[in-house]
């Protein structure tokens, strides 16, 4: 009887092993969802917020120094997602002018600094740089200009609303892969414990 639950335990532990392996060889990004609001407190949105999220991959964030996301992961790390609707126009990181170089989010050794975000829609052209004027946009869409912490959306009669960046906070984590295995694999040594215990009392 103690040889079966001997075995027991060495399979359980084995499986919760191999489970680790297997899920630590496995490469994707694992997001870390972030919320934040614009507050606008000049022109036609003034007194309004809303509400958008951005995902940065979490792999890549090491809390040190200044980091920055992009959608091409070619600075510390990729942005796997960006979206906000304004006044009912929807912008997402593909809107941006110059994607996938940008749009850019900015932490310093953790904490959120600013955005880098310039994007158009309506019958604006898909790419429309970053030196864009407002006054170009007139009657042709909206224009939402992010950078650092402050906000320029322009409707599409070419008004302008001026706004802040505020209430960045993390509203989903998800734990790595492996992470997971692991926890699982010591779950099996565990069970594996206590089945012999029981056993060897029994």
């Amino acid at each position: 009887m103690k040889k079966s639950t001997g075995t027991g335990l060495s399979l359980a532990m084995a499986l919760g092993m191999a489970l680790g392996i297997g899920a630590s060889q496995v490469a994707h990004a694992v997001p870390i969802v972030y919320g934040f609001d614009i507050d606008f407190d000049e022109g036609p949105l003034i007194g309004n917020a809303f509400s958008g999220t951005f995902s940065i991959d979490g792999d890549a964030f090491t809390r040190v120094g200044t980091e920055t996301f992009t959608p091409d992961g070619s600075e510390n790390g990729e942005l796997l997602s960006f979206d906000i609707t304004i006044a009912g126009d929807a912008f997402t990181m593909e809107d941006d002018g110059d994607f996938p170089e940008y749009p850019a989010v900015i932490f310093s050794h953790g904490l959120f600094e600013g955005m880098d975000y310039l994007a158009g829609n309506g019958s604006l052209p898909d790419s429309i740089g970053r030196d864009v004027l407002s006054t170009d946009i007139a009657g042709n869409g909206s224009l939402l200009d992010i950078l650092g912490l402050n906000v320029l959306y322009t409707d599409s009669a070419g008004d302008d609303s001026f706004g802040d960046v505020t209430n960045v906070d993390v509203i989903a984590e998800v734990p790595n892969p492996a992470t997971l295995a692991l926890l699982g694999s010591g779950l099996l040594g565990l069970i594996g414990v206590v089945y012999r215990r029981r056993t060897s009392n029994g």
